[in-house]
């Protein structure tokens, strides 16, 4: 039984409702996050707020700092957290967003950045990248846990070693200046899709089930 239970974790990804997390064809000026998309912008989401340290928000800062040298303009969205810690309430290029639970908004905020940021000091099947790549928005994130399970380097984002700001920093910059050939938007949603639907994987979940009966 743990032998299947084991077999099951490796093999059974996360599911999302690709009725709302889906690459939006229509005009995005319309939404309401539509400024997002005046200039690049970099999401990063972390529910408790920037506090949680385990999101790496501070890895991610240091990067952006280096990116904007080249994108003076550049954007960094955030969202998870009421109000911005004091040393960051006087950066004009970083829009705090709040606390946001209406998922319809958070699909929209992903389908008008760029990029999401993923800096995770430790990570298993983040939720929050699952629900980019199902907008087609890329994926800059650490390769920790079980990350790489989810963003496929070169294909739908990029993987950076654990603490890398350099190479954060010039992994923004490559995604900003489109010189790393990734799928398009609508290729990366076409393919999160097919792998994370809710049908899919809750028929994974019955073909484990019926394998641990046969056990």
């Amino acid at each position: 039984m743990i032998a299947a239970a084991q077999n099951c974790n490796n093999n059974v990804t996360n599911m999302t409702n690709t009725n709302i997390f889906a690459y939006l064809e229509r005009d995005l000026n319309q939404f309401k996050f539509q400024n997002l998309r005046s200039t690049p912008t970099i999401l990063f989401g972390a529910a408790g707020g920037l506090e949680n340290l385990i999101k790496g928000f501070t890895y991610l800062y240091q990067s952006f700092s280096i990116a904007r040298k080249k994108y003076p303009d550049l954007q960094l969205a955030l969202f998870g957290q009421k109000s911005l810690p004091a040393f960051l309430r006087d950066d004009r290029q970083i829009i705090n967003l709040g606390v946001i639970d209406n998922e319809s908004e958070i699909a929209q905020i992903m389908n008008c950045c760029t990029a999401l940021a993923l800096p995770s000091v430790i990570d298993n099947l983040p939720q929050i990248a699952v629900e980019a790549i199902s907008c087609g928005t890329a994926v800059i994130a650490h390769n920790v846990g079980g990350i790489s399970d989810i963003v496929k380097d070169g294909i739908n984002g990029v993987l950076v070693p654990f603490g890398n700001v350099d190479l954060f920093a010039q992994a923004l910059i490559a995604i900003i200046d489109n010189s790393l050939n990734l799928k398009s938007r609508r290729e990366i949603s076409t393919l999160a899709h097919l792998e994370f639907n809710p049908a899919l994987i809750a028929q994974k979940y019955m073909n484990y089930y019926y394998k641990l009966m046969a056990d």
